[in-house]
């Protein structure tokens, strides 16, 4: 990006941000005065604008604090009378830049002129100390009879219908961001009122006056966002539904930027009808958010009121007064009050904040590494592991899986897992084990699979005896 100073002079802000700055902000916005009034003006015209409107100003104006050449060039006898001082300040103004001198063309008689930059940021500074009221109750309206005129007349035009509509929302969408903050920083002044009487005039003359009346309820009534956004949002959709109309946008800008393409004008027609359709979908969100600012600044307000009204009226309210007298808790230099109210169980309350959980980072210390320990298996552990083994040996040893096996098998020393008796969990166990321990040479039974799981209605190889899910197998005796 482009920096600032490569369209205005250096020195520019210099006079904002000297000792004088208040006496030269005053005269900028003579200036400003000055230009608005009059078509072409002189140096003696602007002398005549800074005596009368800031007398008492220019002779508290002393230049020897921002630059000690600058009175030695206007002389002792000049600086010592109001018109001289004028001049010196219509000086400084060409110095920084706020001014040009020009000649008109018919003579030699000189002008000055205000940049256009000098021109913007003079408009800006006098919007900042005097804001306008906006025209909140016409935004919506505006692009909504901007379309539909351009929309029932379809000439000439009808570009200029877009564009207008196309300001309108910009100038909405920035509106309400400037209502939102400003119901934010209203809500930020409360905690600073410390009178009943501020308190009620901030929020009855400047917020209820200047906000919620002017701005707010206007929003919610007059022109509603909700009434006409479905009318916005059908003659645009409308329109980009017409190549024709998109087309004849395209033509009419094309008029105006002859350096551009028919795809390129046809892009920034779209863009701005999009923009319009995009900005009226979203925005919901911000209304809600202002909706629920409005109502957490008029809760807050009622409340910081209830507790300035009750604050001197009850034990409580002489407690907070005496609290608000003590020094900080660990103050180094105690008063007569903190040393009287020493016995008190007073304690201190912190906010919750960003730099609360933190903890500066500390070095992990590296320790030698240590060697594992053995462990030694007791009595009691040993002995339970001694009966479990045993029980296991009982219940599932090859002996007993045998004995088991051959009490299922059939006279061809076969028995298919399907027709098996199992009645029990440890019959199921033992079937399990056997199909696991069926390669060792002590079990003398084997296990033969199936090609196909022939007459299994489980597709995966298994049958159901008793409740218990087994594989699709056969155990065969060994010879």
């Amino acid at each position: 990006m482009e920096s600032i100073f490569a369209k205005v002079p250096e020195n520019l802000f210099s006079l904002l941000a000297s000792p004088n700055k208040h006496i030269y902000f005053q005269a900028l916005m003579v200036l400003r005065d000055c230009y608005q009034r009059e078509l072409n003006f002189s140096r003696s015209q602007l002398v005549v604008y800074l005596i009368s409107g800031m007398e008492q100003e220019l002779y508290q104006l002393s230049f020897e604090e921002d630059s000690p050449m600058e009175t030695e060039d206007a002389g002792g006898s000049d600086m010592a009378t109001l018109s001289g001082r004028a001049h010196a300040l219509v000086r400084r103004l060409v110095d920084t830049g706020w001014l040009k001198m020009t000649l008109e063309s018919s003579g030699f008689t000189e002008v000055l002129m205000v940049p256009d930059y000098a021109s913007t940021l003079l408009d800006t500074f006098y919007a900042i100390v005097n804001p306008e009221e906006k025209p909140y109750s016409k935004f919506t309206y505006t692009v909504y009879s901007s379309l539909k005129t351009a929309d029932a007349e379809r000439d000439e035009f009808m570009l200029q219908g877009l564009h207008g509509a196309y300001d309108a929302t910009v100038s909405l969408r920035e509106s309400l961001r400037s209502l939102l903050h400003n119901i934010f920083t209203f809500y930020q002044k409360l905690q600073d009122r410390k009178e009943i009487r501020e308190l009620l005039a901030e929020h009855f003359d400047e917020y209820q006056s200047g906000v919620a009346l002017k701005t707010y309820h206007p929003l919610k009534t007059v022109d509603s966002v909700y009434r006409f956004r479905p009318r916005i949002l059908s003659i645009l959709r409308a329109w980009l539904q017409e190549p024709t109309v998109v087309l004849q946008l395209a033509r009419l800008l094309r008029g105006s930027h002859p350096n551009w393409d028919d795809g390129q004008c046809r892009a920034e027609v779209l863009r701005m009808m999009h923009f319009i359709i995009d900005t009226f979908g979203t925005l919901d969100d911000l209304l809600e958010e202002i909706d629920r600012r409005n109502t957490s600044y008029s809760r807050a307000s009622v409340e910081r009121l209830q507790y300035l009204l009750n604050t001197d009226r009850d034990v409580k309210g002489k407690l907070i007064e005496l609290m608000k007298a003590l020094p900080p808790l660990h103050s180094s230099q105690p008063t007569t009050l903190s040393l009287a109210m020493a016995d008190l169980p007073t304690v201190e309350v912190r906010y919750l904040d960003i730099d609360s959980l933190y903890r500066e980072p500390r070095k992990r210390r590296q320790e030698p590494p240590q060697r594992l320990r053995s462990g030694h298996a007791t009595v009691a552990f040993a002995n339970e592991a001694g009966e479990l083994l045993e029980r296991m040996n009982s219940l599932y040893s090859y002996t007993q899986i045998a004995e088991f096996l051959r009490r299922q098998v059939g006279p061809d020393g076969r028995v298919f897992t399907g027709n098996m008796d199992i009645t029990e969990m440890d019959d199921f166990l033992r079937t399990i084990v056997a199909l696991i321990e069926s390669d060792e040479p002590d079990l003398p039974f084997t296990v033969e699979w199936p090609k196909q799981a022939e007459g299994s209605s489980d597709p995966q190889g298994t049958v159901w005896v008793n409740g218990y899910r087994l594989p699709f197998l056969t155990f065969v005796q060994k010879d």
